[in-house]
């Protein structure tokens, strides 16, 4: 019942934008304090997205604009939107020099992250980079002098509750499947339904589907962050702009549902604050010797699996 009454908010919601005029992946919600928010659902790898990006900014004229991304990730605002950069292919000395600028295992997870990404835009022959439609949200609105807010968590953040997430075992088995996926074929009715979703999103999904302790930090967490920063955001637009202040949030389409799900109840300041930042790691000497004894043994059987995969790849 539950499933179905978030369904229902969000169908609400897209009926609501769609009498106003904006396109279908579109989204209205209400805040409480009266601003009008618009969400603007993407697909990472969509010239659509872009278009409905900058006709619905041109046509708001908001009092503020949000987008997923975050201070690291700000970069990406002033990147091309017709020309993909290539990401850092997941091979030996790649990994050498996460490790040794001190990022740890969680570096080695947004390696082969993006490495994954780079893999399937290759497969799916675009050359627009990925969440280009963040940068022409940021773009339209720096045009028109509108303010533009980062509403993402921290990818290390991210990156980091992720890893933890996972038992050491699970770690290795993440990368390796990380390998496999890197080497399948897929078909053309795949390719085609890959274009018209939340890559980023749908793969992030498919993987927690098969490590379930991802889905809580990837997924679930920045859902709850997103809807906090929009809210926020919103809060502001009501100040700076007392009469009719409207926002337009761009996030990935697979973000939406959890947004609007809790977009109008009290905000929970202790659960973002709990998930913006990284827990110190739980330690005792019996959990180190045991977690790397698994270590060792996960190794020595997956290790070489792994290593004829890179092989076969080219990557060593």
């Amino acid at each position: 019942m539950a499933n179905a009454g978030a369904s229902d908010l969000v169908e609400a919601a897209r009926a609501a934008a769609r009498d106003r005029g904006f396109p279908d992946k579109t989204f209205l919600v209400t805040s409480p304090e009266g601003t009008t928010c618009v969400i603007v659902g993407t697909a990472h790898v969509s010239k659509h997205s872009v278009t409905d990006v900058q006709n619905t900014i041109a046509t708001c004229s908001p009092t503020a604009v949000l987008i997923e991304l975050c201070d690291e990730r700000k970069g990406m605002i002033s990147l091309p939107l017709d020309r993909r950069i290539p990401a850092l292919p997941m091979n030996y000395e790649n990994i050498m020099a996460v490790m040794r600028r001190g990022e740890g295992l969680s570096g080695v997870l947004h390696l082969s992250l993006s490495a994954m990404t780079d893999d399937v835009m290759n497969k799916l022959k675009l050359e627009m980079p990925p969440g280009c439609e963040f940068a022409a949200a940021a773009q339209a609105a720096q045009a028109r002098g509108i303010p533009v807010v980062l509403g993402d968590r921290s990818l290390a953040v991210t990156l980091k509750r992720a890893w933890r997430s996972l038992s050491w075992l699970d770690r290795i088995r993440f990368l390796y499947q990380i390998i496999v996926e890197m080497n399948e074929e897929w078909t053309e009715e795949q390719i085609e339904q890959l274009k018209q979703m939340d890559l980023l999103q749908e793969m992030l999904k498919e993987l927690a589907e098969q490590f379930p302790r991802l889905s809580e930090p990837i997924v679930s967490e920045r859902d709850r962050y997103l809807r906090h920063t929009l809210r926020q955001t919103c809060m502001y637009a009501s100040r700076r702009q007392p009469e009719q202040p409207l926002v337009v949030g761009v996030v990935g389409l697979g973000h939406v549902p959890g947004i609007i799900q809790t977009f109008s109840t009290p905000l929970d300041y202790d659960d973002f604050n709990r998930i913006r930042v990284v827990p110190p790691p739980a330690r005792s000497p019996l959990r180190s010797l045991l977690q790397y004894t698994l270590i060792a043994a996960g190794t020595a059987t997956i290790a070489t699996g792994i290593w004829r995969r890179c092989q076969q790849a080219n990557w060593l």
